[in-house]
C-alpha cells in the first residue's frame, strides 16, 4: 500500500479491492494490511475530499459504500477539523449525493449518505434552515421522497448521540427546531404516504414500498419531538396504515418491523403526553381515548398472531409479542390503580400470557420486562389484595415457565453456560423468585412436586420441575412437614438417572434444602450426605456436588461437625482417585473448612495440616520435576493445587484465644510457605501461576492475622525481587495484605515503606512506557489500592516519604483512565489523602500533624489537582466512574471548603466553552454559577455526583 502523504484515488480503489475481495489469491496478511491502510486513509484530512471523489466515481458498491461511510465517520468524530468555510461546500456535495439516489441504489449506501446529512444538520449551525431547504429541493419529486425520508428519521435519532459531542445546549436549539418544524414534517409524511396508496408514486417509478416503509419510519422517530402535535392529529392516516399492516400481518418483513415499532413508539409516548395534559391542566379525556383506541387496535392483532405462529414467521411473531407486552407494561400503573374495577387493560396480560405459552421460549423470553414491572409495583404497594386480583395471572404464567425450562426430551448431556437456553433458564428462576411473593410459594412447591412424583413422567418434565423446586424453596415454610418432606424423600430414593440433568438437578435440589436438613432428624441428614458423597464420583454432577456439600456445610456445621467430620474428611482424602473436576474438590475443601474450625485448637491444627501436606506434595514435585508447558487445569499444573490450598486457607479463617498462637500458623508458615517460596522461585515468569500463588498468599495472611509475621522478612524480600524482574502487579496486591495487617505496628513501618520505594521504580517504568497506564490498568489498580492502605494504616509516615510527591504527579495522568477499577483505586487514593486529615479519632496524637501535612500537601498542589479531575470527569470519564471522583471533591470540600470553592470555581472557568464549529457555547456563565452553587451545597458525594452528571451532559 502506499504511504500515508501518497493519498490518491487509485491506491484507494485497490485497498478497497483487496479488502472486499473474495479471490482466494490474495492472502490473509493483504487483507490485514488493507484494511490497516484504509483505517489510516480515514483518520487523514485527505479523506474529506478523497470520500467524496469516491462517491462521484465509484466503480461498485464496496467503493462507494466505503466512500458514503468514510465521510460519515468524519461527520461523526472529526467535524472540527473542517474550518467553518468548508461546511456549506460540503452540505452541498452531500445534497447532490441525494439527489444521485434511485430506486436501484444499495440500501447500505443510502443508509450511509443520510446518516451524513442529518448528522450535518446537528453539527453545523452554518446551515440556517435545514429543514426548508431539504423539503424545497425533495419534496416536489416523489422519485427523492425515499432519502427524503432517511434522513428526517435519523435526525430525532441521532440527536442523542454522545459521539457528535453536542452538547446539551445545542441539543436543546435543536430540540426546539424540531419541535416547531414537527407540523411540516408531519404533513409531508401524510403527503407521502397518501401519494403511496394512489399509486401516483407508481406511475413516476419511485420506490413505493420503500417510501411507505419511510413515513413509518420517520413517524416513529418525530412523534417523541412532538407529542402534542401528534395525538391531536386524529384520525392519524399513519397510525391506520401501520394497525393495517399488522392486522394483515401479510406485508413483507421490514415493513412489518416498522409498523411495530410506529405501534410501540406510540406507546412508549402516551405517558409524556399524559404527562404534559395534566401539566396544561386538560381534561385528560383525549388522552384516555388514545389509549382506548390503541387497546382496541392492539386487540385485533391477536388473529394475527395465531396466524404468524402457524405460519412459523418467528420474526413476525416476536413482533406481536413485543406490541402486547410493551402495552400491558405501560399500564401496569392504571390495572393497579383502577383495580376495584379491574381496569379493560387487565385483558392485555391474556394476550401477554398467550406470548408466554409459546413453544419457543425467546417468545416467552420477550414478556420478562411486563412481568418485572408487575412485581416491582406489586412489592411496593405490599397490598394482599392486589396481590389476589393478580395471582391467577402470575400462576398461569409461572407455569408456563416451568414448561419453557423443560429440556428437548433427546437433548445430550449435561447443560452449558454456553448454551442460550442455559441463559434463559437463569433468568427464568430469577423472574420467579421475583414474583414468588405474591403467590403461594407452598402451594407452587406442592405443584412442582406433584409433578415430579407423577408416575411415568418422562425426565425431562421431572428435571424441570427440580430445577424449579430449588428456586422456590427458599421462600416455604420450612416447618411444614407436609410440604417438603415428601419431594426430599422421593429424591433421595431416585435411583433411575436416565439422564445426567435430572441427576444435577436432584443434587442442586438437595443442597439448596440444606437449612431444612439442619432442622430435622439426624436420618434425613445422613440420607442427605450420602446422596452427595455418592454424587460427586459421577465427573459430569461432581462440580454440583461439591457446592451442595459446601452449602450443606455451612448450614449444618453444628449438625455434621461431630458425627460426620471423620467421614468427609476420608472422602476428601480419596477424591483423587474419581475422576472429577477441581471445582467439585474445592467445593467440599471449603466446606469441611467451615467445620473444622469447631475442633479443639490441637485437632484444629493437625487437620488443616495434613490437608494442607495433600496439597503441597504434588507442589513439591512439580518444582522437582519442572515442566513450563504444563497442562492447563490439569494435575502438572501448580495452579490446581494452589486453588485448594486458598479455597482451605479462605474457610479457616479464626480469631485464636489470647497470648496463644494461631491454629494455622504451622500449617502455614512452616509447611506451605517454604513450598511457595521454592514454587516463585521456579514460576515466577508464570503470570497465571504468581496470581494463584499470590491469592493462596492472600487467604493464608488473613487467616492468621499478624501471626504470620515469622514469614514477613523472607516474603517482602522475595515479592521485591519478583516484582522488579517480572512486574506481576499481583504481587503489589500481595504488598497491600501486608500493610493492611501490619501498617499500624510501628516496628514495620520502616520496612514496609522501603518495600513501597522498591514497588515504584520499577512501577514507574512500566507505566511511563507509550500507552503505559492505559495498557497496564491491573497495574494501576494494584498500586493505588497499595498507597490508599499505607495511607489507611502508617497516615503520617506516608506523607512525610518523598515519595508521595511522585506518586501524585502519576496520578494526575491515572484520573484520566476509563478503566472502572484503576480509575476506582486512583480516586480512592485521592479521597482517603484528605480523608485522613478529616478522621475523627481519640487519643491519635499524630492527628494534628497529619492534618498540617495534608493542609500544606493541597496548598502546593489542590489547584492542579482540582482542575485535572474536573477537566478528566467532564470530558474523559464514563458515567459510572464519576461518583468516586466526587468522593475526593466531596472530601476537599469538606476539609478546606474555601480553597476548594476557589479552586472549583477556576477549573470551571478553564474549561473550553466555544467549539470550533458551532456558534452555540457549550455552557454559558449563568449555568457554571449554578453549578458551582449545587456543588458547594451538596450534601454527600452522591448529591454531587448527580450535579456533575446533570453538568457533564453540556459537554456530551
Amino acid at each position: 500500500m502506499g504511504s500515508h502523504g501518497e493519498l490518491d484515488l487509485q491506491t484507494l480503489y485497490n485497498a478497497i479491492q483487496t479488502l472486499y475481495s473474495d479471490s482466494k489469491g490474495i492472502s490473509t496478511n493483504e487483507k490485514h494490511a488493507a484494511s490497516a491502510y484504509l483505517e489510516e486513509f480515514q483518520k487523514s484530512v485527505q479523506a474529506w475530499t478523497l470520500a467524496d471523489q469516491l462517491l462521484y466515481q465509484g466503480q461498485d458498491l464496496h467503493t462507494r459504500y466505503f466512500g458514503a461511510q468514510t465521510l460519515r465517520t468524519k461527520i461523526q468524530s472529526s467535524f472540527e477539523e473542517l474550518p467553518p468555510e468548508s461546511h456549506l461546500p460540503l452540505r452541498d456535495s452531500l445534497l447532490q449525493h441525494i439527489s444521485n439516489i434511485t430506486s436501484t441504489t444499495e440500501n447500505s449506501v443510502v443508509n450511509q449518505l443520510c446518516l451524513s446529512v442529518a448528522q450535518m444538520v446537528l453539527q453545523s449551525t452554518t446551515w440556517a434552515d435545514p429543514f426548508g431547504q431539504l423539503l424545497h429541493l425533495y419534496s416536489q419529486n416523489g422519485v427523492h421522497w425515499w432519502p427524503l425520508l432517511e434522513v428526517f428519521s435519523f435526525i430525532p435519532e441521532e440527536l442523542n448521540s454522545r459521539k457528535l459531542h453536542l452538547g446539551d445546549n445545542r441539543r436543546k436549539q435543536i430540540l426546539s427546531q424540531l419541535k416547531d418544524v414537527a407540523p411540516t414534517i408531519l404533513a409531508f409524511m401524510k403527503q407521502c404516504l397518501s401519494a403511496a396508496k394512489s399509486g401516483a408514486l407508481a406511475q413516476i417509478g419511485a420506490p413505493v414500498e420503500l417510501i411507505s416503509i419511510g413515513v413509518l419510519n420517520c413517524y416513529k422517530s418525530w412523534i417523541f419531538m412532538n407529542s402534542e402535535v401528534f395525538c391531536n392529529d386524529r384520525p392519524s392516516e399513519i397510525l391506520d396504515f401501520a394497525v393495517r399492516q399488522l392486522q394483515s400481518g401479510r406485508c413483507g418483513m421490514r415493513m412489518h418491523c416498522v409498523a411495530m415499532e410506529c405501534i410501540c413508539s406510540l406507546i412508549e409516548v402516551l405517558p409524556q403526553i399524559e404527562s404534559n395534559s395534566r401539566d396544561n391542566n386538560n381534561s385528560g379525556v383525549e388522552i384516555q381515548s388514545i389509549q382506548v383506541e390503541l387497546f382496541n387496535a392492539i386487540l385485533t392483532f391477536e388473529e394475527a398472531y395465531h396466524n404468524s405462529v402457524g405460519d412459523e414467521d418467528h420474526e413476525k411473531t416476536l413482533n406481536y409479542c413485543r406490541i402486547f407486552s410493551d402495552y400491558a407494561e405501560s399500564m401496569v400503573d392504571y390495572m393497579i390503580k383502577g383495580w376495584r374495577t379491574q381496569h379493560y387493560s387487565l385483558r392485555s396480560i391474556d394476550l401477554v400470557l398467550i406470548c408466554s405459552g409459546h413453544h419457543d421460549y425467546e417468545i416467552t423470553e420477550m414478556t420478562f420486562s411486563f412481568w418485572y414491572r408487575l412485581s416491582e409495583d406489586l412489592y411496593h404497594c405490599h397490598d394482599e389484595s392486589l396481590n389476589t386480583l393478580f395471582r391467577p395471572y402470575i400462576t398461569r404464567f409461572m407455569q408456563s415457565i416451568f414448561n419453557q425450562s423443560a429440556l428437548d426430551e433427546d437433548h445430550e448431556g449435561p447443560l452449558t453456560p454456553n448454551d442460550e437456553f442455559y441463559d434463559f433458564r437463569k433468568r427464568a428462576t430469577e423472574l420467579v423468585d421475583d414474583l414468588i411473593f405474591a403467590v403461594n410459594s407452598n402451594g407452587v412447591f406442592h405443584d412442582l412436586g406433584t409433578q415430579l412424583m407423577r408416575p411415568n413422567t418422562g425426565w425431562h418434565l421431572q428435571e424441570a420441575a427440580l430445577y424449579h423446586l430449588h428456586t422456590v424453596s427458599k421462600t416455604i415454610d420450612l416447618a411444614n412437614r407436609e410440604v417438603a418432606e415428601p419431594v426430599i424423600n422421593f429424591v433421595l430414593n431416585l435411583r433411575d438417572w436416565r439422564h445426567i440433568m435430572l441427576r444435577i438437578s436432584a443434587v442442586r435440589f438437595i443442597g439448596g434444602m440444606s437449612l431444612w436438613f439442619s432442622d430435622h432428624s439426624e436420618e434425613y441428614l445422613i440420607k442427605a450426605l450420602t446422596f452427595l458423597a455418592n454424587s460427586l464420583e459421577a465427573p459430569e454432577v461432581s462440580n454440583t456436588s461439591g457446592a451442595a456439600l459446601l452449602n450443606m456445610c455451612q448450614l449444618c456445621a453444628n449438625q455434621i461437625a461431630p458425627n460426620h467430620l471423620h467421614n468427609l474428611l476420608n472422602l476428601l482424602e480419596h477424591m483423587d482417585r474419581f475422576n472429577v473436576d477441581n471445582d467439585a474438590v474445592i467445593g467440599l475443601l471449603r466446606g469441611v473448612g467451615h467445620l473444622i474450625v469447631r475442633l479443639s485448637d490441637e485437632e484444629f491444627s493437625a487437620t488443616v495440616r495434613n490437608i494442607c501436606w495433600a496439597q503441597l506434595a504434588p507442589l513439591n514435585q512439580l518444582i522437582e520435576n519442572y515442566n513450563p508447558n504444563y497442562q492447563r487445569d490439569k494435575k502438572d499444573d501448580p495452579s490446581y493445587w494452589l486453588d485448594r490450598l486458598s479455597a482451605l486457607f479462605r474457610s479457616t479463617g479464626v480469631n485464636s484465644k489470647e497470648g496463644q498462637l494461631h491454629p494455622c500458623v504451622t500449617a502455614i508458615c512452616e509447611d506451605a510457605w517454604p513450598v511457595l517460596s521454592r514454587l516463585c522461585d521456579k514460576y515466577q515468569a508464570d503470570s497465571r501461576v504468581m496470581e494463584r500463588v499470590c491469592r493462596c498468599l492472600r487467604y493464608a495472611i488473613r487467616a492468621v492475622g499478624k501471626h504470620s509475621h515469622p514469614l514477613l522478612p523472607t516474603l517482602v524480600a522475595q515479592l521485591v525481587s519478583m516484582y522488579r524482574a517480572h512486574h506481576h502487579s499481583c504481587f503489589l496486591y500481595v504488598g497491600s495484605i501486608l500493610v493492611d495487617e501490619y501498617g499500624s505496628e510501628a516496628q514495620c513501618v520502616e520496612g514496609l515503606l522501603n518495600m513501597l520505594e522498591a514497588f515504584y521504580t520499577p512501577t514507574i517504568q512500566k507505566l511511563s512506557e507509550p500507552n503505559g497506564l492505559r495498557n497496564n490498568p491491573d497495574t494501576v489498580d494494584d498500586f493505588y489500592r497499595l498507597c490508599s492502605r499505607y495511607l489507611q494504616r502508617c497516615p503520617l509516615q506516608f506523607l512525610k516519604s518523598g515519595i508521595l510527591l511522585n506518586i501524585l504527579q502519576l496520578t494526575l495522568q491515572g484520573i484520566h483512565l476509563d478503566h472502572r477499577d484503576a480509575n476506582s483505586s486512583v480516586f480512592k487514593f485521592l479521597s482517603e489523602l484528605v480523608h485522613q486529615a478529616r478522621r475523627v479519632k481519640e487519643h491519635d496524637i499524630d492527628l494534628p500533624v497529619t492534618r498540617e501535612l495534608v493542609r500544606l500537601l493541597l496548598l502546593q498542589h489542590g489547584a492542579e489537582l482540582i482542575s485535572a479531575c474536573t477537566t478528566a470527569v467532564v470530558f474523559s470519564l464514563p458515567t459510572p466512574l464519576i461518583v468516586g471522583a466526587c468522593d475526593f471533591f466531596y472530601e476537599t470540600k469538606g476539609f478546606m471548603p474555601t480553597e476548594f470553592s476557589s479552586w472549583f470555581e477556576t477549573a470551571l472557568k478553564n474549561l473550553p466553552n466555544h467549539s470550533s464549529v458551532r456558534s452555540t457555547p457549550f455552557v454559558t456563565l449563568e449555568q457554571l454559577s449554578d453549578f458551582h452553587s449545587k456543588v458547594m451545597s451538596s450534601t454527600g458525594a452522591k448529591d454531587m455526583s448527580r450535579s456533575f452528571k446533570e453538568f457533564c451532559r453540556l459537554y456530551r
